[in-house]
C-alpha cells in the first residue's frame, strides 16, 4: 500500500491499485479540513491535520535494542508543529513530539511533549533513535532517546525519553562553517533549512540535505560533520537542472546542487548504503539522483538505460517539463516513486518505475488537483481507479514492510494508501 498526505485537506487517505487500472478505498487518516484534535490516541478517522508534510515508516522495532514499536507510520504534522504516529495495526494517531505550539524548540534534553518545533519535516531512525529535521528558522536536527538509561548520538548525551539537539546550530541557520570537517557540536557546523535525512543502516553514517545552503552533509557516527555533496553555499543555476551535474568521486564538493530535498536509502540487499535524493526541487526540471557509495560494482536502472559506477553521482531521472516541483520519494524492492504537485501548476500525481524493466505506474491525473470529498466519510468504502483520482497537493511518500504505498497531500490534509499493485 502507498500512503499519501494532502496539505489542505488535512487527511489521509488509502490508494488500491491491486486491481487493473487501481482503486482508492478506505481513508486511514484525516478529515480534508485543517485543524487539530488533539493529544489523545483517536482512530485515525477521527484524526485532524494540517498540512502534513512528510511520511516516514518503521518496520521493526519493541526491542531492547529497538524500544520503539514496529509498524509505526510517523507524520511530520507541519502546521501543528508536531510529529504524530499511526499505528497500522490499531488505527490509532498519537501524538508523538511536540506541544502543538510553534516555537525554538532550544530546550536541551526536553520531553516530547514539551519538546516545540516550528517546521517539522524529514524523519529516520539511527540506531534506536528517532531523528527528525525541523526547519522555519530552528535548522536543527533533533534526536529522541527511548531507551531507559541516558545515551550517546553524535557525541551528544541525549537523557532517557527526552529529545535534545544533535545537529545543527538553533542560534543560526546558515551555510556549513568549513570545507573541512567539524565536530558536530561546533557552533559552526550550520545547516539552512534541512531536510531529507538518510541513515546507513550498516555503519551509522547519516546524510542531511541542507536545503537553502545546496549541499549534502555527511556525519560519521562519531559525530565529525563533512559537506559530502554540493558546494555548500553555491546554488547550481536552473539551466542545469538536465545537464552535467554528475561527480566522480561521488563526493565532489565542486558539484553544485539546487535546493536538495529528500533523501532516501537504497533498499535492495547489499546497496543499503547507497541512497538516492531528490535535486532541482525548486524548478520544474527536477533531478532524482543515486549516490552509489559502497557498491563495488556499477548500479544499473531501467534495463541499462543508466548506469551509477562505484563512488559515483549520476541522474538516474531527469524530470524535465514536470511543473510539479517535486518532494516525495521512497523505494521499496525495485520500485521507485515520486510525487508532483507542490506548484501551481503541479502534476498533483505520483510516478512510479521499476528500476529493473522501466515500467512505469502513475497515480493521479496529471495536472488536475483536487479533494475528492466523497472518498472522505468515515469508514468510506468508495472506489476509484488509480488513474482517474485526483490529489492535492501530494508531498510525502512512504512503503510499509508489505509493499503498500502511502501518499500525505497537503493540500487536502490527508493521508492515503495505496495497495501493492506489483
Amino acid at each position: 500500500m502507498l500512503y499519501v498526505s494532502a496539505a489542505d485537506g488535512s487527511i489521509i487517505r488509502a490508494l488500491d491499485v491491486s486491481v487493473s487500472n487501481g482503486a482508492v478505498t478506505n481513508i486511514l487518516g484525516g478529515t480534508s479540513r485543517a485543524g487539530y484534535s488533539g493529544n489523545a490516541a483517536l482512530d485515525s478517522s477521527l484524526v485532524t491535520f494540517n498540512s502534513p508534510l512528510d511520511l516516514f515508516y518503521k518496520e521493526s522495532g519493541g526491542t531492547a535494542s529497538d524500544p520503539i514499536p514496529s509498524h509505526l507510520l510517523f507524520v511530520s504534522d507541519f502546521n501543528n508543529f508536531m510529529i504524530r504516529s499511526i499505528n497500522l495495526t490499531t488505527g490509532r494517531v498519537e501524538d508523538f513530539i511536540g506541544t502543538g505550539g510553534s516555537g525554538a524548540g532550544n530546550g536541551v534534553n526536553t520531553v516530547t511533549t514539551s519538546t516545540q518545533l516550528r517546521g517539522p519535516r524529514s524523519m529516520a531512525m539511527n540506531d534506536g533513535f528517532f531523528m527528525y529535521s525541523d526547519t522555519n528558522e530552528n535548522c536543527y536536527v533533533r534526536a529522541y532517546n527511548p531507551f531507559p538509561t541516558d545515551e550517546t548520538l553524535f557525541s551528544t548525551l541525549i537523557n532517557q525519553n527526552r529529545t535534545n539537539f544533535v545537529l545543527g546550530n538553533y542560534n543560526v541557520c546558515g551555510t556549513f562553517g568549513s570545507v573541512s570537517s567539524l565536530p558536530s557540536t561546533d557552533p559552526a557546523a550550520r545547516l539552512n533549512n534541512p531536510w531529507g535525512i538518510g541513515v546507513d543502516g550498516q555503519d551509522g553514517t547519516t546524510f542531511v540535505a541542507s536545503h537553502s545552503a545546496h549541499c549534502i552533509i555527511q556525519i560519521t557516527s562519531g559525530g565529525t560533520m563533512t559537506p559530502y555533496i554540493g558546494t555548500c553555499g553555491t546554488m547550481a543555476p536552473s539551466s542545469v537542472a538536465s545537464g552535467s551535474i554528475n561527480s566522480s568521486p561521488a563526493n565532489a564538493q565542486d558539484s553544485l546542487l539546487r535546493f536538495p530535498a529528500t533523501i532516501v536509502m537504497d533498499p535492495l540487499s547489499g546497496l543499503e548504503g547507497n541512497f538516492f535524493f531528490i535535486d532541482f526541487s525548486d524548478v520544474a526540471t527536477a533531478n532524482i539522483k543515486y549516490v552509489n557509495r559502497v557498491g563495488s560494482e556499477s548500479v544499473n536502472f531501467f534495463g541499462g538505460a543508466s548506469m551509477v559506477a562505484p563512488n559515483t553521482l549520476e541522474t538516474v531521472m531527469a524530470l524535465v517539463g514536470s511543473p510539479g516541483w517535486i518532494t516525495g520519494l521512497a523505494a521499496f524492492e525495485n520500485w521507485i516513486c515520486f510525487s508532483s504537485g507542490i506548484g501551481a501548476s503541479g502534476l498533483n500525481n505520483i510516478t512510479c518505475r521499476d528500476r529493473s524493466t522501466g515500467t512505469t505506474q502513475v497515480l493521479g491525473v496529471p495536472g488536475i488537483g483536487g479533494i475528492q470529498l466523497e472518498l472522505e466519510h468515515e469508514g468510506a468504502s468508495a472506489t476509484s481507479g488509480a488513474s482517474s483520482v485526483t490529489f492535492s497537493t501530494p508531498s510525502g511518500l512512504a512503503f510499509d514492510r508489505d509493499g503498500n504505498l502511502y501518499v500525505v497531500e497537503r493540500g487536502a490534509h490527508v493521508i492515503r494508501k495505496i495497495a501493492r499493485w506489483f
